[in-house]
Formats: structure tokens, C-alpha cells, sequence
């Protein structure tokens, strides 16, 4: 079970799956992943050679956020101790970098 603190992780996290770059949100208690991709509808990635996952990264770190790239899979994993608020930072802080990224990717 992921506890009330890891379901209200993923409550926050499903917010943003309505943004334009996330075809998928996955989470495991206070593990997660956010899958981007080129075309929402189809779940289809971008092409490796476009380096999202790793723009994202760099837009991430420079707004305050650490934030690993797997390729374009963006990895959570805030510490067990995290509160509410702090949830609530990180995924402002995550659309914000989802919002960059995408500004970023379509000049």
C-alpha cells in the first residue's frame, strides 16, 4: 500500500497528466515516473536524438528541482519524510519545468 502520503504524491502527480509533453504518469508509493512524449493521443516518444528527457533535466536543476531523465521518462523519488507542502512544490516545480521544456522544444 503506498500510505496517505504516497496516494496523495499521486493524486498530485495525475494533475499534470493533462499537460501537453505527459502521455503517462506511474507511481509506486513515493517512486514515480512521467513519460514524455511527441504525440499524446498515439503515446508515441520523441526520437532519442532530440534529448527531451535530458532538456527537461537541465530546466528542472536550474529552477530548484532535482529531477532525473531516463530517457524521456522523469523520475521522482522524494524522501520518505516529505510533507504535503513539499509535494506541492514539486509538482509546481515540475509543470514549470514541463512548461519550459515545451517552449524549449517547439523554438
Amino acid at each position: 500500500a503506498a500510505g496517505p502520503i504516497g496516494a496523495y504524491f499521486r493524486d498530485r502527480l495525475m494533475t499534470l497528466a493533462d499537460h501537453p509533453l505527459v502521455g503517462e504518469v506511474r507511481t509506486c508509493g513515493l517512486l514515480a515516473c512521467l513519460e514524455l512524449v511527441e504525440d499524446k493521443a498515439a503515446r508515441r516518444p520523441f526520437p532519442s536524438e532530440r534529448r527531451v528527457g535530458l532538456t527537461c533535466r537541465e530546466l528542472c536543476i536550474e529552477n530548484g528541482l532535482v529531477m532525473r531523465a531516463i530517457r524521456d521518462g522523469m523520475v521522482l523519488s522524494p524522501p520518505l519524510i516529505i510533507s504535503e507542502a513539499e509535494i506541492d512544490e514539486i509538482v509546481s516545480k515540475v509543470a514549470r519545468a514541463f512548461d519550459l521544456t515545451l517552449v524549449q522544444i517547439s523554438g
